[in-house]
């Protein structure tokens, strides 16, 4: 299933919370459940991160369950279809035709340093660029 670029230009700047209260914790992998404050859209925020390279991690921000609108990558080669490569921190946003296959500076997208921003610093960056609410959650972010 793919979206337009005017759906995806209206979900993303719907302001968002989570469904509920719970501790982030990035300890471990998890999803949690998203809805519009204004709406009836719901959407997903996930985040995985790999056991033996503990630098390696990602952040998934979903709709309809598979449509990714954005996707944080922090140790990941990707290769764009115009042939740019990025060896490192990448960030994926939507494309219509292309879905989440293009990947953008993290820098240009979210303002930050990828090479010197925590885990902490990344979440918080993404959640302000998808408009998710920060205080809808308990701000303790705990970090191996």
């Amino acid at each position: 299933m793919s979206i337009s670029k005017e759906i995806f230009d209206e979900l993303m700047v719907l302001d968002k919370e989570f469904e509920d209260n719970s501790i982030i914790s990035l300890k471990e992998n998890w999803t949690k459940d998203i809805k519009s404050i204004t709406t009836r859209d719901k959407f997903q925020l996930d985040y995985r991160s790999n056991k033996i390279e503990i630098r390696k991690y990602s952040f998934n921000h979903r709709t309809r369950t598979s449509v990714v609108l954005l996707r944080y990558c922090s140790l990941k080669r990707h290769t764009n279809p115009d042939g740019k490569v990025f060896d490192g921190a990448h960030i994926h946003i939507f494309c219509e035709g292309y879905d989440d296959k293009i990947a953008f500076s993290v820098k240009d997208i979210l303002g930050i340093d990828p090479e010197t921003s925590s885990k902490e610093t990344v979440l918080a960056s993404i959640l302000d660029y998808c408009h998710i609410r920060k205080n809808s959650i308990q701000t303790t972010m705990e970090i191996e």
